[in-house]
């Protein structure tokens, strides 16, 4: 029995794992690794995911999207290696997915964010044959797990369980908890691994595409773009707070946004700031950052006030802007980067 063998079978269906066919044809090919853009822009830099112990040591996590509740449980060991999952829309990225308030972050199961997710996605059989590539069949997090090396231990997997993917009504607690822990199963490899077999890069809008590219390019670094794509529901949960698209011209701005419980209802539809600004934990941040070329900055709004996000955000220029630079910060952290030139194509 060959790693492509059982992989064959899972696409094929004739592995019943209860999947769609969408995501049946497109989950099993993958061993996913998902983490905030800021740590995705340093990945692509470096060339290489690594390890907890590794990024801890030499400085290089920006945004620990983890949780301290499950980190405290992992084993020492586990930390020196850089972990991967069989399947995207794990419980885990189900509670960190997404720009929460810190209200709704610390009343989650994991008290984690990860406010622009990037998942890497690699080839799951040419991984699996590496060298010192190990996996199991549920999170390392729980107590006792194994790690397995050979195809013929990868064959029997809980597959049913790695890959559920649908509601857990009638289940009982038991019955839960272990199938939360199998969503979890994952690859292991020890502390660095290089990014030679890495096939796609998914964002999950085309707001969060161009902030990846831009940023990147920033860093002269042009190598991934055709990789990164924008993903979709098979991937993310999209029902979160996150920027969809910008329109940018001479005349206006224009920001689409995804939005869940940003600020408090009670505060009504229509307002644009914090009506108790002081409430920091219970609403969403937002500044826009306008850079010129002359190196002026505008922000907005101004300091007398604190905006919050909606769905649709204008902003109309006073006088035509040629060239100028967007910067959108929720909470502090980049949502939206890009810049704007209006180029004259005409010949003469």
């Amino acid at each position: 029995m060959l790693y492509q063998d059982t992989v064959d079978r899972l696409l094929s269906g004739k592995i019943d794992i209860g999947l769609n066919p969408t995501k049946r044809k497109y989950w099993p090919r993958f061993a996913f690794h998902f983490t905030d853009i800021d740590n995705a822009i340093d990945i692509l830099n470096q060339g290489f995911l690594v390890s907890r112990e590794y990024a801890k040591k030499y400085g290089v996590m920006r945004n620990d999207n983890a949780s301290n509740v499950v980190i405290s449980q992992t084993n020492e060991n586990v930390k020196s290696m850089v972990r991967l999952y069989f399947r995207p829309r794990t419980p885990t990225q189900y509670y960190n997915e997404g720009f929460q308030t810190s209200y709704r972050c610390n009343q989650s199961d994991l008290q984690a964010n990860c406010p622009v997710p990037v998942f890497f996605l690699f080839d799951l059989v040419s991984l699996l044959k590496c060298p010192d590539v190990q996996f199991s069949d549920r999170s390392l997090a729980s107590s006792g797990t194994s790690l397995m090396r050979t195809p013929t231990e990868f064959s029997r997997l809980p597959f049913d369980k790695i890959y559920h993917d649908s509601g857990m009504a009638g289940l009982d607690s038991l019955q839960r908890r272990k199938i939360t822990q199998h969503k979890h199963a994952e690859i292991v490899v020890p502390q660095k691994l290089d990014l030679s077999l890495l096939k796609l890069i998914y964002v999950r809008s085309i707001a969060e595409k161009t902030t990846l590219l831009e940023k990147l390019h920033a860093d002269c670094n042009f190598r991934y773009d055709s990789l990164i794509q924008v993903g979709d529901e098979s991937t993310f949960y999209m029902d979160r707070n996150f920027i969809q698209s910008v329109n940018m011209n001479t005349r206006y701005l224009h920001i689409k946004s995804n939005v869940k419980d940003p600020y408090p209802k009670e505060w009504g539809r229509e307002t644009k700031f914090a009506i108790n600004p002081d409430s920091e934990n219970r609403y969403l941040n937002v500044v826009v950052n306008i850079s010129l070329p002359s190196g002026r900055m505008v922000s907005w709004p101004g300091s007398d006030h604190r905006a919050v996000l909606h769905n649709k955000m204008d902003f109309r220029w006073p006088n035509p802007l040629n060239n100028y630079q967007v910067e959108v910060l929720i909470d502090g952290h980049v949502a939206y980067y890009n810049h704007f030139e209006q180029i004259d194509d005409a010949p003469f």
